[in-house]
């Protein structure tokens, strides 16, 4: 699982998609959003590209604990219909 936090935004994308690329690597995409306090649609982009290519493969992704204002881009942006998103326990609330 990949533990995110702070502001995630154009000014360090660069990092989120190494980090994701590491991740991705194994199949499974587990994100934990819980300690996230901003997310540009830069970042948001790096997430959904990493989503894609991880579902192309086969692979669940999953989005652990997200913020209700982060929950907000992820179902403005419709990311909602291609990943779970799981509350603070884990237990997956949407599919």
């Amino acid at each position: 699982m990949l533990f995110l936090r702070g502001e995630l935004d154009i000014a360090n994308i660069d990092d989120l998609e190494r980090q994701l690329d590491g991740v991705t690597d194994d199949g499974e995409l587990h994100v934990d959003l819980g300690q996230v306090e901003f997310l540009d649609c830069a970042a948001l982009g790096v997430i959904i590209g990493a989503a894609k290519r991880v579902r192309d493969a086969g692979q669940p992704v999953v989005l652990h604990r997200p913020s209700p204002i982060i929950r907000r881009m992820i179902d403005i942006t419709g990311l909602d219909a291609v990943v779970d998103i799981t509350d603070d326990t884990g237990e997956i609330v949407l599919a």
